[in-house]
């Protein structure tokens, strides 16, 4: 399984531009089981942190530079996650 970050770099994604300190809301069109959802942030060495949501937002880094989030989540019928690249300015 290719992971986050190799999908981004595979596809060269271009990183959306955020302030520093943004917040960003995960929504989905059908809510996730519960307590099933979560968000990892990647690191060019592969490093992998847990990022804490409260109401399904995250909090954005004030250090400058690209981040790699993955977000996933549970349904009945299955789960999934989604990948995307930010670039704190």
């Amino acid at each position: 399984m290719i992971s986050p970050l190799e999908l981004i770099i595979s596809k060269s994604l271009k990183p959306v531009s955020v302030s520093a300190g943004a917040e960003i809301k995960i929504e989905f069109n059908q809510v996730p089981n519960k307590n099933t959802m979560g968000v990892n942030r990647w690191s060019g060495n592969g490093e992998i942190v847990d990022v804490p949501l409260k109401d399904n937002v995250l909090i954005v880094p004030i250090e400058k530079g690209k981040y790699v989030y993955d977000v996933y989540a549970n349904w009945d019928k299955g789960s999934s996650s989604f990948t995307f690249v930010i670039e704190v300015k």
